[in-house]
Order: C-alpha cells, then structure tokens, then sequence
C-alpha cells in the first residue's frame, strides 16, 4: 500500500510540475532509455543475488542497482553528445534528454525502497530470528546498527550474530571466510564497545 501511495504522490508531482512550468510531459519518456536502466539494474545486481538478503533489502539494493545504472548512462549519453554534437545550438536541449535516464534511475529508487514496509508482526518469527521482542522488524533492526556507525557487512555479520549463528555460520551465510567474520566482529565490538555478542541484541534495545 504504502509503494502505490509513493508511485502515485510520484507522479501527480510530475504532471503539477509539467503543468507549472508549461512542458509537454511525454518529452521525459524514453521507453528505450527507461529499458535500459532496468536492464543495467538487473545486471548490476547479479553478482550481489548471492547474499541471500531478505526480501526489503533485496529492493532496496535493487533500487541503488537502478540508481548507478543511471548515472552510468546519463553520462555515457552525454560523453556521446558532446563528441559528436558540432557548436552549441540545441546542445542544452539535447542535454536535457540524456539525463532522463536519471530520473528513471530515482523514480525506480522510490518506488523499490517504499517495498520495505513489510511488518513482521509474528511473536513467532522473532523468536525464530533471534531478534528482541519489541516489534522491532528486521528491517529497523538493520537501520538500527547502521546509525551505531556499523558499515553494511558489518551490519549483515550482527544480524547474524543476534540470530544466534556462529562465525563459520555467519562465513557460510554471506559467502566469506571465517577470518574476515572474526575481522568483522572485532570491528563490531570496538565501534559499539562491546564484549560480548549476547550484548549485540541489548543494544538494539537502548
């Protein structure tokens, strides 16, 4: 409900703004450019479908995907402009359609990231994921350690570890040596001035 709500409030932006500043609307659609962008998505994703992430930081990763699939387009369309387009006529008109792809690239960003609303509001299913009973979703417990200055793999190693896996688990799980989790939980411990990881599921609590 919430991503059609951001889908919808989407796009009634862009059509007041279209209307304001007195610009057909159709000249930001570029079916071929918006395909393009899905596709350099997909791709940029295929190498990280191996984490295993859940499902609302699947979508978010997809729509950073989208994002740097943009900008990698934009400027490839632009870096072709301005090689080819001879004088300066039209080049800002050209510009401005070269950097759609941007747009694109953001709407799909706001689109995805409003899948992330998903509630786990299962007793149960916390307790099968190790994770305090206070209605925290993983989701908020993933946001919570990032704002404790966890990077993001550090903060994959601590959901693990409140989900009660142990290194070789947790090496398992996220495809990495044991050595690099132990590096990990190290970090862990040094940023949030712990000692123990039975108190990594405390401090989500504070």
């Amino acid at each position: 409900m919430k991503t059609i709500k951001k889908v919808v409030m989407l796009l009634l932006y862009l059509v007041i703004v279209s209307l304001l500043l007195g610009f057909r609307l159709r000249m930001l659609i570029d079916v071929k450019q918006f395909f393009l962008v899905l596709l350099g998505m997909l791709l940029l994703y295929l190498p990280l479908m191996s984490r295993k992430e859940k499902e609302p930081l699947m979508f978010r990763t997809l729509g950073e995907c989208a994002l740097y699939a943009s900008m990698i387009q934009s400027f490839l369309l632009i870096f072709v402009m301005l090689t080819t387009v001879e004088g300066f006529d039209g080049i800002m008109y050209e510009l401005a359609l070269n950097i759609r792809p941007l747009l694109y690239g953001f709407c799909i960003w706001v689109i995805l990231t409003g899948a992330d609303d998903k509630k786990e509001t299962s007793v149960e299913s916390e307790e099968k994921e190790g994770l305090p009973r206070k209605e925290l979703t993983a989701e908020e417990c993933y946001d919570r350690f990032l704002t404790l200055g966890l990077t993001r793999r550090e903060t994959e190693v601590a959901l693990l570890v409140c989900r009660g896996l142990t290194n070789s688990e947790i090496a398992a799980e996220l495809s990495i040596s044991e050595m690099t989790v132990k590096k990990h939980m190290s970090n862990i411990f040094a940023k949030l001035e712990l000692t123990k990881r039975e108190q990594l599921r405390q401090r989500l609590k504070e």
